[in-house]
């Protein structure tokens, strides 16, 4: 598979459109049209924002291979490109809640762990 065809597999996978892409990029949506209907090569000085906004590395846009050393899950990279597409208030509601889960688990284990030394 060519690096176009990988780029715009991905942005319908992820739900992306190719304006997003475009206005993401600074180029103009025919830009990005161009590429795809040409299936021509994409300008190597844009895969690393091309990458940033498909949430994958430039090691997988340009060569399909998944990054052997990603210390993310694949769970973990769906949870990332679902809160990539928040916006900012949103976001902010996520990590506010994901804090009081910890603090909540974190509470849980403590008292697990002095039950623990009680016996």
């Amino acid at each position: 598979m060519q690096v176009v065809q990988r780029v715009f597999q991905l942005l319908e996978e992820q739900g992306k459109g190719q304006k997003e892409l475009a206005h993401f990029l600074n180029v103009s949506p025919t830009t990005v049209s161009a590429w795809k209907k040409r299936n021509s090569d994409i300008p190597s000085s844009y895969i690393s924002a091309i990458a940033d906004f498909l949430n994958v590395s430039c090691e997988y846009i340009l060569t399909g291979k998944k990054n052997s050393s990603s210390e993310f899950s694949e769970d973990e990279i769906k949870v990332l490109r679902y809160y990539n597409r928040l916006n900012e208030d949103h976001q902010d509601l996520i990590k506010g809640e994901m804090v009081r889960l910890y603090e909540d688990e974190k509470s849980l284990n403590d008292v697990e762990f002095s039950d623990e030394l009680a016996k």
